[in-house]
C-alpha cells in the first residue's frame, strides 16, 4: 500500500506516513502504524482515511477517494 503511494507521489514514506498515522488515530505519535491498521481492520482504516482525505481545508490534490 504504502510502497505503491510512496512510487506515485515521489514522496518519501515519512511524508506520508505521519498524515495517515494522525488521520488513522488522531496523534502524531502511536504504536507502528501498520500494528494500527491491522488493529482498525481494512474497512475502518479506509473509512478514516476517507474521512481525513474530506476534512475542509485539506488541499484539493488529496482530496480523491482512496480504494
Amino acid at each position: 500500500m504504502f510502497a505503491d503511494l510512496v512510487t506515485e507521489t515521489g514522496l518519501g514514506l515519512g511524508k506520508i506516513a505521519q498524515p495517515v498515522r494522525i488521520a488513522l488515530t488522531g496523534r502524531k505519535i502511536s504504536a507502528g502504524l501498520y500494528d494500527i491498521i491491522h488493529i482498525l481492520g481494512k474497512t475502518a482504516s479506509l473509512a478514516r482515511l476517507d474521512r481525513f482525505i474530506k476534512t475542509p481545508g485539506m488541499p484539493k490534490q488529496t482530496q480523491k477517494k482512496i480504494d
